[in-house]
């Protein structure tokens, strides 16, 4: 009895066919779940067809032309040979360039300089095709920062930091601390430079006390490199088991503080797909109570800096636990209104007179 062939199942093979489209249109690749997404199948079914793809479509001398990528959930479908070459090149350099340009704050130092000049190295590496893709692609890729710092007028003092960073070397720094007071000097291994809100801060161990701290860059009024007993280059070591992510998760910005439980009220509905789109935190939730408004919870390390993020909001937030900064933001509104309502001072300037100190 001649042996019965399964019959071919036609909607899976136009999937398939789509799929090699898409992926001609897409040459850095297509993750498993947007491929879930778009046919409608679960992620199960997409790493068969994957698996079948990958091994039946080969080029003339039995290579494959498609291939996977990654592993677990960012496992990907993407396509292999010279054919795209130069348009997947093009894809990268581009991505590459929108990634740089995200730290436009940081041009006028020695981190930008190096960004440029790494940038037009790797321009000249492509082949003509990508080139020709690239041409006025400082046209096609725009960033608006928001209220980064200034960072040209320290210029050597961050060519120094990323020195001891690169070489573990330690330094004697003075520092001035934004609550004012009279500037300290450390001994300070600094672990790791971290970009926050346009701001660059320096994460290590000072001499003047325990536990991991963090530096904002423009308020070391000197730095230069430590030296032991002897005059020799005093070095560190990085501690076993340090990730710079511990000091930040959980933590709402880099201030650190007590594990709190906190609950907002969202009160604008226009509110609500601002916060929903944003990775706000990494325990927030967003719950909907009975009555249809929702409410943003989250279990945060420290209040301080949540604490200015939640006026930036005005009315459209209320904190609801914990009482503690609910009666905080309700005293920061009344001192806001206050001066509102007070009359304006005068501007001594518009009668001619210059405040000196």
């Amino acid at each position: 009895m001649p042996e019965r062939h399964r019959q071919p199942t036609y909607p899976a093979a136009i999937n398939f066919a789509k799929i090699v489209y898409d992926l001609f249109l897409t040459p850095i690749g297509i993750s498993f779940a947007r491929l879930s997404e778009r046919f409608g199948l679960s992620e199960r079914t997409i790493a068969r067809y994957a698996d079948e793809l990958a091994e039946k479509l080969t080029n003339d001398v039995g290579r494959p032309i498609i291939e996977i990528s990654g592993a677990g959930a960012s496992r990907r479908l993407r396509l292999v040979g010279a054919g795209m070459r130069s348009e997947g090149t093009a894809y990268q350099a581009a991505s590459l360039y929108f990634a740089f340009r995200t730290l436009e704050f940081l041009r006028k130092t020695v981190i930008g300089e190096g960004i440029e000049h790494f940038w037009d190295e790797a321009l000249k590496t492509l082949e003509t095709p990508a080139q020709l893709r690239l041409k006025d692609i400082e046209r096609k890729f725009h960033v608006v920062p928001y209220a980064p710092k200034d960072y040209g007028p320290h210029e050597e003092k961050i060519d120094l930091i990323l020195r001891a960073l690169l070489m573990q070397r330690r330094l004697r720094l003075t520092y001035r601390r934004a609550a004012g007071g009279a500037p300290r000097e450390h001994r300070f291994a600094p672990f790791t430079l971290v970009e926050y809100r346009g701001g660059l801060y320096l994460l290590g161990r000072s001499d003047q006390g325990p536990g991991v701290i963090y530096l904002a860059v423009e308020r070391i009024e000197a730095v230069e490199f430590d030296r032991d007993a002897n005059g020799d280059p005093a070095h560190f070591a990085l501690p076993r088991g340090y990730k710079p992510e511990k000091y930040t998760d959980g933590a709402f910005g880099l201030i650190d503080g007590p594990v709190t439980e906190v609950e907002l009220l969202v009160r604008s509905d226009d509110s609500l797909p601002y916060l929903k789109s944003r990775a706000i935190h990494p325990t927030q939730r967003f719950v909907r109570r009975r009555d249809g408004r929702v409410v943003l919870k989250m279990r945060v390390r420290g209040t301080t800096e949540l604490r200015n993020w939640i006026m930036s909001f005005g009315p459209w937030l209320e904190v609801l636990r914990p009482a503690a900064l609910r009666a905080e933001i309700a005293r920061l509104h009344r001192e806001a209104l206050d001066a509102c309502e007070r009359p304006a001072a005068p501007d001594a300037g518009r009668r001619g007179r210059i405040a000196t100190r």
